[in-house]
């Protein structure tokens, strides 16, 4: 029996009807891509434009039991999503939104991570509200249980244009969106401190709705700042109306904090806010400024029986052997201009370091021997002293010079001044106990502070000098000057040509041999002349003619540093921030050693430890990584990497490891005992 065309016909007008809502929410959110542990789609709020410029998109995520995805910030492991909008066609932009993550700690490592379900939302920007929105997505990110796995997303789907209703997924865009969080006003908080000290952050959060004991157990904390920063959950104190947080701040200098600042998301229980952080250095303690004023002080006095130090010991020694038989007031004023010489020396590398800093630029102890043309010039310095050591015209200050100093005046005392300030310079690539704790201070803090420290270090490291000023009559003890001084004087000068030739070395890292042999050539020429001016005028013009003929060259062929070769040393590999993060998240036992061809110090601690067959063996045992930088050349990445741990100059180790996640810093004077039990204790063996 056949039906009459008008009912059929209403009979499909009806069915159509039915069916295109379905299609429509349909088009409104793709397949699910992925497998079984980790998939996600792309949703849409609404099932057509509807005549807005702006419509509200989301991602949603689904993870297995055990598995999870990570924050925007994850951390120190993992990889947040990352989107790629290409293909797409009438989008300006697309802004991710993230609701509050959960603190997870595996072997120490902790990251920002969500589990199971997860929505972010998304709001897109049309360029013509009246046309189809198509969309194409890319998105990448990493799921992880007991290992991780990168996965990869491609999504498709159109909006049209005209009216539309909610979608099917609509709820599930607005369950994400009611999760993210707030401003602080709406969370009724105010922030009324943040700052800093040394490495840890004080906040004070008033709440005009006071806190419950359920909000407050659940607190948590989520730092955002420099890329690398992380923070653990904070220590809290105070009422539930104003309360205190601190936390340590790890993977960040302060300096690097200040200028990027912060941004805090707070969850307590249903209130989450996300708000600005703008935290000022805290003011050190009068009882840190003592300790730190006592290191340096020592550090200084130290600094003095250090290995970079010895060979520049011949110009002080020299001084005070010479001193045998003078009248007491002229053994005074050499003793005097010499430490005048250190101290001028000393406020100089504070004021550039003052100006670096200042000027946002790195600093460091030591770092000037990164620079060829202090290179360069320390080597003609040396050969100038050389030349007079070995028989040439004794230096002399200027007049205006002297006069600047303070009168220190010319013949012996303005070599004795000279002799301070390269003995100063040639010592900074060394770092003796308690130097890298009070600069690495300073640094942290501000100029006034690293001039305070700057001075401590310079009494200390002058301190012989001021105390054989106080009782001159002890060098009577010394021998009398006769004509042994003759050959002390040569051998001395033979010593600082050694020493220049070193400084040779360090600067063939840094330019191309043509530019080397140019500085040799100058160096020649001015040791040439300083013997020449007492020989004869003729071979000081020969000498200066051959510098001049130097000259050319060094322009020309001063070449940039050159791009870093691979270590010889198959037991050490090279350095990097992401070798290092991959080793301690598989729980590897790593020993990081931060060297440079100019630091004396990280050369002593070589020979007398890490080179030792022990060690070597302990650091060639499977589950160990040995790590070496080279910090020979200035390299951004090292210079953050010390100032985020608070140090400012080499030598530097650490060792990680399962018993040592955050890592244990090593002294900078190395022992076989001081290493062996670092990686006892960063294996976790008690």
């Amino acid at each position: 029996m056949g039906y009459p065309l008008a009912i059929v016909k209403r009979f499909c007008a009806v069915l159509l009807l039915c069916l295109l809502p379905v299609a429509a929410a349909r088009a409104a959110a793709t397949d699910w891509i992925g497998d079984g542990n980790a998939a996600v789609r792309l949703l849409t709020a609404t099932d057509a434009i509807g005549g807005t410029d702006r419509v509200t998109l989301a991602l949603e995520f689904r993870f297995a039991p055990g598995w999870h995805g990570y924050w925007r910030t994850p951390g120190e492991a993992g990889l947040p999503p990352t989107l790629d909008w290409t293909g797409s066609q009438n989008l300006i932009y697309a802004d991710l939104r993230y609701p509050a993550p959960k603190r997870a700690v595996l072997l120490g490592i902790e990251t920002f991570a969500y589990e199971q379900a997860l929505v972010l939302p998304i709001e897109a920007k049309l360029l013509d509200a009246g046309q189809a929105l198509p969309l194409k997505l890319g998105v990448d990110y990493l799921a992880c249980a007991e290992i991780c796995v990168p996965y990869r997303a491609d999504l498709a789907l159109t909006l049209p244009p005209g009216p539309g209703g909610p979608a099917l997924d609509a709820a599930r865009i607005a369950e994400g969106l009611a999760l993210l969080p707030g401003s602080a006003d709406a969370a009724g908080m105010t922030v009324e401190d943040a700052a800093i000290s040394g490495d840890r952050l004080r906040l004070t959060l008033a709440f005009a709705t006071p806190l419950t004991a359920t909000e407050r157990a659940g607190l948590d904390l989520f730092l955002e700042g420099p890329a690398s920063l992380t923070a653990p959950r904070p220590d809290m104190s105070g009422s539930a109306s104003r309360l205190s947080l601190e936390m340590p701040l790890k993977g960040a200098s302060a300096e690097e904090i200040l200028k990027a600042g912060l941004t805090g998301t707070l969850v307590a229980g249903e209130r989450r806010a996300e708000f600005p952080i703008t935290p000022v250095l805290a003011a050190a303690p009068a009882g840190n400024w003592a300790v730190m004023l006592g290191l340096a002080l020592l550090g200084g006095l130290i600094l003095n029986l250090m290995p970079c130090v010895l060979p520049v010991l011949s110009l002080k020694l020299l001084g005070l052997v010479g001193s045998g038989g003078r009248a007491t007031a002229a053994v005074r004023g050499d003793l005097l201009a010499a430490a005048a010489g250190i101290l001028v020396s000393f406020l100089v590398l504070a004021g550039a370091a003052s100006a670096l800093k200042l000027a946002g630029g790195a600093v460091g102890w030591g770092i000037q021997f990164q620079q060829p043309w202090f290179l360069a010039g320390m080597v003609g310095v040396l050969a100038l002293f050389a030349g007079s050591l070995l028989g040439g015209r004794e230096i002399a200050l200027p007049v205006a010079v002297s006069s600047w100093a303070g009168g220190i005046g010319r013949g012996s005392r303005g070599e004795s001044f000279l002799s301070g300030m390269v003995a100063t310079l040639l010592a900074t690539p060394c770092s003796a106990p308690f130097v890298g704790t009070a600069v690495g201070f300073a640094l942290a803090q501000g100029p006034a502070a690293i001039f305070a420290i700057f001075g401590a270090l310079a009494l200390g490291f002058a301190a012989p000098f001021l105390l054989l000023a106080v009782f001159p009559g002890w060098v009577r003890f010394l021998p009398k000057p006769g004509a042994w001084m003759l050959w002390v004087k040569r051998g001395f000068g033979l010593a600082l040509l050694a020493t220049g030739g070193w400084l040779l070395t360090v600067l063939a890292a840094l330019v191309d041999p043509l530019a080397l042999a140019a500085v040799g050539f100058l160096a020649l020429a001015l040791l040439g002349a300083m013997i020449g001016l007492r020989r004869g005028v003729a071979a000081a013009a020969v000498a200066g003619l051959i510098g001049i003929a130097a000259l050319p060259s060094l322009a020309a062929r001063w070449a940039p540093p050159p791009a870093p070769v691979a270590l010889h040393d198959t037991l050490w590999q090279p350095w990097s921030p992401d070798t290092l993060d991959a080793a301690r998240a598989e729980g590897t036992v790593i020993f990081l050693d931060i060297t440079a061809d100019w630091c004396l110090t990280c050369k002593a601690n070589k020979l007398a430890v890490l080179d030792r067959d022990t060690v070597r063996r302990a650091l060639a045992a499977p589950s160990t990584l040995a790590l070496r930088a080279d910090w020979t050349r200035p390299n951004p990445a090292i210079a953050a990497f010390l100032n985020r741990h608070g140090r400012y100059g080499i030598p530097f180790n650490i060792v990680y490891g399962p018993g040592a996640p955050e890592g244990l810093l090593l002294p900078e004077l190395l022992t076989l005992d001081s290493v062996q039990e670092a990686l006892r204790r960063a294996g976790g063996k008690s």
